[in-house]
């Protein structure tokens, strides 16, 4: 069982959750030269007022992820400010994530939540938790949730503390203790304004009571998501007969990827603090013929400019659309918000 759920909890899924800062220069001479002098005043000013910005500057200039990987490992020890070096950690985990190296990826935002451990840092615990059920260890990630659940919290970050520690509930053969907890989640998104996740917390109650041979509250299940969701990707998996799940996909793409006729998919391929920055992004998409616009989004009061490529009507397209990128030199990930 444990083998069946780390088989299910796919790096794709891990990626979804995240506003991956995906980081990108133009590679002129220029940046190289900005590239020497950030580096320069990080050595010499080691622990000085400031560090985590000339070191978050440095990292969005860096092409290269590893690079920039190497600069957060290195520097970050040296930043004053335990909010600061958490999100700067946060940021060096997110580009783990995207090297598909989820054991480092997973101590990083442990050594975020650790640096920073307050209520507003709890999703960095939660993504801790979530690549600690991918791996396997499953009473690590629990621990992790109950922690995340002592607080009062962010509504949105309690609710997939929650909804995972049902899914593991569910992969170690707890199956109506899983239940219990999809249905307390769901009584609390009926109540709540934060609705998205509704048609996967159906969907895992249909697969608990399946894989418990209930075929009435089966049947009640799948006329919920037949009558309320019937666009989304949930539904369409029960409907394909040879795709059944036993285990459903924890905080899956679809739960960030909300199926509407008035929403495209997109694929963003860089987040930035600096503007020019993902201005020079565009550029460059341009100019090899990708439809491409920069988005400001606003995170904890930080502002950040975005670079989506698309829409895309269906997510074939955007998955088809996402390799030609990848041919071309860029990286990125799928998403249904703009």
């Amino acid at each position: 069982m444990r083998a069946l759920i780390k088989s299910r909890l796919l790096l794709p899924i891990l990626l979804s959750l995240l506003v991956v800062h995906i980081t990108y220069a133009s590679n002129d001479k220029r940046d190289e030269e900005e590239k020497k002098k950030y580096i320069e005043w990080l050595e010499q000013n080691k622990k000085a007022q400031g560090y985590a910005k000339k070191l978050t500057s440095l990292v969005e200039i860096e092409r290269d992820v590893k690079k920039s990987i190497d600069y957060i490992e290195k520097y970050s020890p040296f930043i004053k400010d335990d909010m600061n070096k958490a999100l700067i950690e946060k940021k060096g985990a997110d580009l783990y994530l995207l090297t598909g190296d989820i054991p480092k990826a997973q101590g990083m935002y442990q050594k975020s939540w650790e640096s920073y451990p307050v209520e507003e840092n709890t999703e960095s615990l939660l993504l801790s938790s979530i690549m600690l059920a991918q791996m396997g260890e499953m009473e690590m990630a629990q621990k992790g949730i109950a922690k995340i659940l002592e607080f009062d919290g962010i509504e949105s970050v309690k609710f997939k503390a929650t909804f995972l520690s049902g899914l593991i509930l569910f992969a170690q053969g707890q199956t109506d203790e899983a239940i219990k907890s999809f249905q307390s989640i769901m009584k609390s998104l009926q109540n709540s304004s934060d609705v998205e996740m509704l048609p996967e917390v159906v969907y895992s109650l249909y697969s608990a009571y399946r894989v418990k041979n209930d075929l009435k509250k089966m049947k009640e299940y799948l006329s919920l998501l037949s009558e309320k969701y019937s666009t989304s990707i949930e539904y369409r998996i029960v409907q394909d007969t040879d795709n059944y799940m036993v285990i459903p996909q924890p905080i899956s793409i679809m739960t960030f990827m909300k199926e509407k006729e008035d929403e495209g998919y997109y694929i963003q391929t860089g987040s930035f603090h600096v503007r020019e920055n993902a201005e020079y992004m565009k550029k460059d998409l341009l100019k090899i013929n990708f439809n491409v616009t920069v988005k400001e989004e606003t995170v904890n009061d930080t502002a950040y400019y975005r670079v989506l490529v698309g829409p895309f009507r269906n997510i074939s397209t955007a998955q088809s659309m996402l390799g030609k990128l990848k041919d071309n030199g860029f990286s990125g990930f799928i998403t249904k918000k703009k």
